[in-house]
């Protein structure tokens, strides 16, 4: 899910906010479509009549543009909990099930597994020259793509379809790769392609981060390989790689989970809802979603004002999280945390490893402002201080919860605070080094220094309490 999201506008009902410096309801050149995408949820198929089928979004909200997070959906008039603010039928979301549906009308020699939920499909295609490919390959060869690699793959090839694409309006209302610009793994693709210095902004990165980005660029490589091989073996002209990361962005930051029965592996639950996908992201939850046989909806949780925006929760995620995954940070992020693994790791030595490993406890040491230092972290800093650590009882018993590690705490703290010493002042060379830079990349950079440097800073305050 992305930060920066996208939203229809239908209402009328602005003028209790237009009076508001930082929102504006979205002109005709800033619109992304949106129009063209309530008219499309809203004229279903033909079999799609029956009244529980259709698409549902409140006259209550509306799409806004806020100077600082960018659209998002805000209520124009009072919301009460419990009220449904969207729904949209599962013949509008696009993920296995109907992909493989939509695919399947041009590719009839194979009978089409029950992946999900009853959709309703157009009763006329029109054919081009990406149909022939859909009718070329077996869908059984479809469905050994990963659902990542497949949704990628047809959100690229139904883009080339334009108008002919039942999609064209849900496609046209995705956001552009430049606002997704703050993910490093677009700066990695982009420094590649174009020979830019964007993979500098790479190297600015925390430790930590820079170690999640990586993963974030392997998935991505490991995905664009499969597609790749797959247009290969079925003859058909490759993908650009930079199309092809704007599709797998897309899906990476507005996707939701929605379970399949037929799904191969627990991240090919998911499904990407039109419309629902512009609610931003707070670390609480404001709205709730909830899945049945008439479609994804989202209901309010609590009450919400007139002018309020109305959130959810993507999940307990790090500044850090969001920017690796999803192209933006947060201001405030109660979920924020520091990771001084490095630290730890560096004044072990092998045995001390080799034991942690053996007890699933070695790596990710964290602290958080809310949750302190973790136990995992507590669990190695005791470990440093034995010896022998699989011979230790008191060790032992400590990982067992059969004792509070008292008597490691004295060590631990030294330990600590001398770590977080070194956090605060790595933090301090970063931020005076990029503090001149006005990029919105190295802004990003800059918060999660800041927010390293505050959580270690609090942390130093209150060690002598721990």
């Amino acid at each position: 899910m992305y930060r920066v999201t996208l939203k229809f506008a239908i209402s009328s009902h602005l003028s209790n906010l237009h009076n508001s410096p930082h929102l504006s309801k979205m002109g005709d050149s800033d619109d992304y479509g949106i129009p063209g995408l309530v008219q499309w949820l809203s004229s279903p198929p033909a079999p799609f009549s029956a009244a529980p089928n259709v698409t549902h979004i409140s006259s209550k909200v509306n799409v806004l543009s806020n100077e600082t997070s960018g659209r998002g959906v805000y209520a124009t008039q009072n919301v009460s909990a419990k009220e449904t603010l969207v729904r949209i039928p599962h013949s509008f979301l696009m993920n296995t099930n109907t992909i493989i549906k939509h695919i399947s009308r041009f590719n009839g020699k194979e009978s089409v597994p029950d992946l999900g939920y009853s959709v309703s499909l157009p009763s006329e295609y029109t054919t081009d020259q990406w149909t022939e490919l859909y009718a070329k390959i077996p869908i059984s060869k479809w469905l050994q793509l990963t659902a990542f690699q497949r949704t990628a793959l047809y959100i690229c090839l139904e883009k080339k379809r334009k108008e002919n694409s039942f999609w064209c309006a849900f496609i046209s209302s995705l956001p552009k790769l430049e606002e997704l610009d703050f993910a490093p793994i677009v700066w990695e693709v982009e420094s590649e392609l174009t020979g830019s210095k964007a993979a500098d902004f790479f190297e600015l990165l925390p430790r930590s981060s820079r170690n999640h980005a990586k993963k974030v660029s392997v998935r991505f490589n490991e995905d664009y390989t499969a597609v790749s091989e797959f247009l290969t073996a079925a003859k058909s002209e490759p993908l650009n790689k930079m199309e092809f990361l704007w599709a797998w962005m897309c899906i990476n930051s507005r996707c939701l989970y929605m379970s399949f029965p037929s799904s191969k592996a627990e991240a090919d639950n998911f499904t990407l809802a039109p419309y629902v996908d512009f609610l931003n992201h707070d670390c609480d939850e404001k709205c709730a979603i909830k899945i049945d046989s008439r479609g994804f909806s989202v209901i309010s949780c609590v009450d919400h004002a007139a002018g309020q925006e109305l959130l959810f929760s993507y999940g307990p995620h790090s500044n850090e999280f969001l920017l690796c995954e999803y192209a933006f940070t947060m201001e405030t992020n109660k979920w924020n945390n520091l990771d001084v693994s490095h630290h730890i790791e560096g004044i072990m030595n092998d045995a001390q490893k080799s034991f942690l490993r053996e007890q699933g406890y070695y790596g990710d040491y964290t602290i958080s402002e809310t949750g302190g230092i973790s136990f995992r972290t507590q669990v190695a800093l005791a470990t440093i201080q034995e010896r022998e650590p699989a011979q230790s009882r008191r060790l032992n018993s400590l990982i067992q919860g059969y004792n509070d590690g008292e008597s490691y705490k004295s060590v631990s703290k030294s330990l600590i605070r001398r770590i977080l010493n070194e956090v605060v002042a790595e933090c301090g060379t970063m931020s005076a080094r990029l503090e001149s830079s006005k990029n919105g990349r190295i802004l990003q950079i800059q918060r999660l220094y800041s927010d390293m440097e505050h959580i270690a800073t609090v942390t130093l305050d209150g060690l002598e309490e721990w």
